[in-house]
């Protein structure tokens, strides 16, 4: 009998002084009037809230320092601006109609490969109910049943990405933004990330992944992460999956919360197989 145990625990903390917070009014150019459940976001702190019934908004517990401010809402322009945070600093914001004017659309039929030559930068995702739908024994595994992707394995436990026959050191894997190196070396050497904690992965394919760097001409892997949860909640989850060609129990178990400033995000997994 072999026993695969594999263990991953992220732990973040975020803490800033209450004095420091970003408030503000998000109305609509036209009328003035409040624009409700507008998304107020910072991308630098993965923090964010929407706007209530009268357009207000506030993100307290934030740290000094100038950081990009993204005001959306469906339909409008976006606000994106560096903001200064420094003490309560207010942000009001109007929000303009957004409007796409068209010249006349001509619909003509091309076949897929036309329209993949015409494609200078394919881009496949899958999402987390993509991720959990699939059956698969570690996650390269799951993402190699996508068109032109395959992989190098030396058993359940380990697969190695190849991207149009391009593998090791042709291919670039992001975690939340972090270069992953371990996996483009030899065959033992896997992905290090934790499969049940990837909520989306973005898959860069052909030369427009070169924009990542000369170790990109394979192409890139993005995995990415939950966004943090809203203020003053508290959420937990657990994931199980059983395999039954080779007796694979797997689990993960997640607890994650953001109260008064304090921020945090852990998750224990395990893998059982014969």
């Amino acid at each position: 009998m072999k026993i695969l145990l594999t263990a991953f625990t992220s732990l973040t903390l975020c803490y800033g002084f209450s004095q420091n917070s970003l408030t503000g009014k998000v109305t609509y150019v036209a009328d003035q009037s409040p624009a409700i459940r507008a998304m107020v976001y910072i991308p630098d702190l993965k923090r964010g809230t929407s706007t209530n019934q009268d357009g207000v908004y506030a993100i307290d517990h934030l740290p000094k320092g100038l950081f990009l401010v993204e005001i959306k809402f469906v339909g409008y322009s976006n606000f994106i601006q560096a903001i200064k945070i420094d003490g309560i600093t207010q942000l009001n914001v109007a929000l303009d109609q957004a409007v796409t004017e068209l010249n006349e659309v001509v619909i003509t039929g091309a076949s897929h490969s036309s329209e993949l030559r015409n494609n200078p930068l394919p881009i496949a995702t899958m999402n987390f109910n993509n991720l959990t739908e699939n059956t698969a024994t570690n996650l390269i595994d799951n993402i190699s049943k996508k068109a032109g992707i395959s992989q190098i394995t030396s058993g359940p436990a380990i697969s190695k990405p190849v991207i149009r026959g391009l593998g090791y050191n042709r291919i670039i894997s992001l975690y939340d933004g972090i270069r992953q190196e371990g996996q483009q070396w030899g065959d033992e050497h896997g992905i290090e990330i934790d499969e049940y904690s990837v909520d989306r992965v973005e898959i860069i394919k052909g030369a427009g992944s070169l924009m990542y760097g000369s170790d990109g001409l394979g192409g890139v892997l993005n995995f990415m992460t939950p966004n943090p949860v809203a203020d003053g909640t508290v959420i937990g989850k657990w994931i199980s999956n059983y395999q039954t060609n080779n007796g694979l129990i797997g689990n993960s178990l997640v607890t994650g919360g953001n109260l008064k400033g304090f921020y945090w995000l852990a998750r224990v997994s395990r893998k059982d197989a014969m």
